[in-house]
């Protein structure tokens, strides 16, 4: 990931106040306005919440989302720069397929004894190929945090206590967004 980040100019943008309709206009505005040569792009890499999404793609069009997103014109509540060395979650870790895929084949993975939700699904793994698999997708596909966390709490005879174990409270803040009830079930761990 490290040389896929290396390869493109890339970075990631929260913005928080924008249905994904808006976001999407707000993404192609991005690549009309900045005009760049060759394939760039931007998208939704993590649905962390309802109108609280982070973008991934060309570091231009992160720094005009960014620039841009709070104008009257989208409406957004908040933007930030995040700061990190890539575009993850985006096709621009395609070429770290091959390399995670044979580091992979060199791991013994056996099933999780509870559910371990997929970020790529939002459910949980079925089976050892199916883990595989959806850890090669995981690199270039968005994070679907809320979805996950919306089908943990609709399950039945499932009792979820949620543990922020970050430096902050991040996933509480997040949980309030999604579900008040499961926000009264997390904790942060300090």
């Amino acid at each position: 990931m490290q040389t896929a980040s290396e390869e493109t100019p890339g970075s990631m943008v929260t913005v928080v106040g924008l249905d994904d309709d808006k976001l999407d206009t707000l993404c192609q505005d991005a690549i009309a306005e900045c005009a760049l040569s060759g394939h760039v792009k931007i998208g939704i890499a993590n649905h962390m919440f309802p109108k609280g999404r982070v973008l991934s793609g060309h570091k231009t069009l992160c720094k005009w989302v960014v620039d841009n997103a709070t104008k009257p014109k989208y409406g957004a509540a908040m933007v930030m720069a995040l700061p990190v060395a890539g575009a993850f979650h985006s096709s621009y870790m395609a070429s770290a397929r091959d390399g995670l895929q044979a580091a992979l084949s060199e791991v013994d993975i056996s099933m999780p004894r509870i559910p371990v939700y997929s970020n790529v699904t939002a459910r949980p793994y079925g089976s050892v190929e199916e883990i595989r698999e959806l850890l090669l997708r995981q690199l270039e596909s968005p994070v679907l945090w809320e979805d996950s966390i919306k089908n943990m709490l609709s399950e039945k005879n499932t009792s979820w206590t949620f543990l922020d174990a970050g430096p902050g409270a991040q996933l509480k803040g997040m949980m309030r967004r999604i579900d008040k009830k499961a926000f009264s079930k997390t904790s942060v761990l300090a």
